[in-house]
């Protein structure tokens, strides 16, 4: 059917419906989907909008131009929720209120995948309001309510840019961080609650010094400043998870595009390596000119179950090298090392420290470490 339609030479939006089985946001954009729904169908209720958006976490990086995850229809103005809650239905994603009562939501302009500028602008879209700020985002949202925010970045990017060499993601300064189930945790898994309270990265009986421990869903954000061609990374589940149904998956946005998202991931997995189509080498990501690089972690929705796993740069170690003036990174989820100044010689070993488990059931936990080159470009 998609090759019949492109073959017309007119743009024909193709919008494939299998209610979210077999998840077709993995096969949609191969086969000229436009759109593939995510869900079942919607009712006109708050509580049918809150469980269709709760569905897509994780599936974020399966949208792209001209290809997008569908969670159904909108009921607005069918009669069976409030103004405020149609207005939030109409404007998801957005700065969205779920409580009964009036409430302050914040997040950052790193958190969005937008960090690295010394100051941004905000144009509230229901109201035409403008603002400024250095970073952080928040409003007073109504019960059941949104503010939706168009954010640009309106300052000078932030620097320095990593030096040349190569550089694990744990060694990085972030721009932003974010987990399900306590904090990232540096060359270490994601243990609990706690700072700090992880142990030795391991990943099916590989144990790595270097790395990133984190739970999904979470996500690091690091600045590149466009110095860094190529990043590598081993992925995995760290074996402080037993539950054997957990399941995460890992992903590479470079300043806003998927650069790379692996398959379900799952506990009696060893380390896998993150591969690219456009890589010369099965685990190779080459982004173009990227001034940021984020690296999600997601729940794989193979089963529930608790699961800690080393999603890019968190949890495992990764590689980024890079060339006098391009950038780039390779990324390994496992143990995660930096060089500066020149860069490294010869070919390392593709064994990277581990990935931390997921967490139980709704929460999984995930461990990567990464790595980025810059400078001359290391021919490995």
């Amino acid at each position: 059917m998609g090759d019949a339609l492109r073959a017309t030479g007119r743009p024909i939006v193709y919008s494939l419906c299998n209610w979210g089985e077999d998840e077709p946001w993995t096969f949609g954009p191969l086969v000229g989907g436009s759109a593939w729904r995510t869900t079942g169908d919607i009712v006109d209720s708050w509580g049918s909008v809150l469980n269709l958006l709760d569905l897509q976490v994780g599936l974020e990086p399966f949208a792209r131009n001209n290809g997008f995850n569908d969670p159904d229809m909108l009921e607005v103005g069918n009669g069976g929720m409030t103004h405020n809650e149609y207005v939030a239905h109409f404007s998801l994603w957005s700065l969205l209120n779920r409580s009964g009562a009036t409430a302050t939501i914040s997040t950052s302009a790193a958190e969005l995948g937008l960090g690295g500028s010394s100051s941004y602008s905000l144009r509230n879209l229901w109201t035409g309001a403008t603002s400024s700020t250095n970073g952080a985002i928040s409003a007073s949202v109504p019960s059941h309510g949104v503010v939706m925010y168009r954010v640009f970045r309106a300052g000078s990017l932030l620097g320095p840019a990593p030096s040349a060499g190569t550089h694990q993601v744990a060694d990085l300064a972030w721009l932003a961080s974010s987990n399900g189930w306590g904090p990232v945790e540096r060359n270490r898994s994601n243990g609990e609650t706690s700072a700090d309270d992880g142990r030795t990265l391991t990943i099916n009986g590989s144990t790595y010094a270097k790395g990133l421990g984190a739970h999904s869903d979470s996500a690091v954000h690091v600045y590149l400043g466009r110095a860094c061609p190529l990043f590598s990374s081993d992925v995995g589940i760290d074996d402080e998870v037993t539950k054997s149904a957990a399941s995460v998956t890992f992903s590479v946005i470079g300043d806003g595009s998927a650069l790379y998202t692996s398959p379900v991931v799952i506990t009696p997995t060893g380390p896998a390596l993150v591969s690219s189509a456009e890589g010369t080498e099965p685990w190779l990501v080459q982004p173009t000119a990227l001034a940021k690089l984020q690296m999600p972690l997601s729940a794989g929705r193979a089963a529930t179950g608790r699961t800690h796993a080393r999603p890019p740069s968190a949890g495992s170690r990764d590689q980024a090298m890079g060339r006098d003036t391009q950038r780039g990174c390779r990324r390994r989820t496992a143990a995660s090392r930096s060089r500066s100044s020149a860069p490294p010689r010869g070919r390392a070993g593709r064994g990277f420290p581990p990935r931390p488990p997921a967490r139980p059931a709704e929460c999984r936990r995930s461990r990567t470490g990464a790595r980025t080159c810059c400078g001359q470009q290391d021919h490995r």
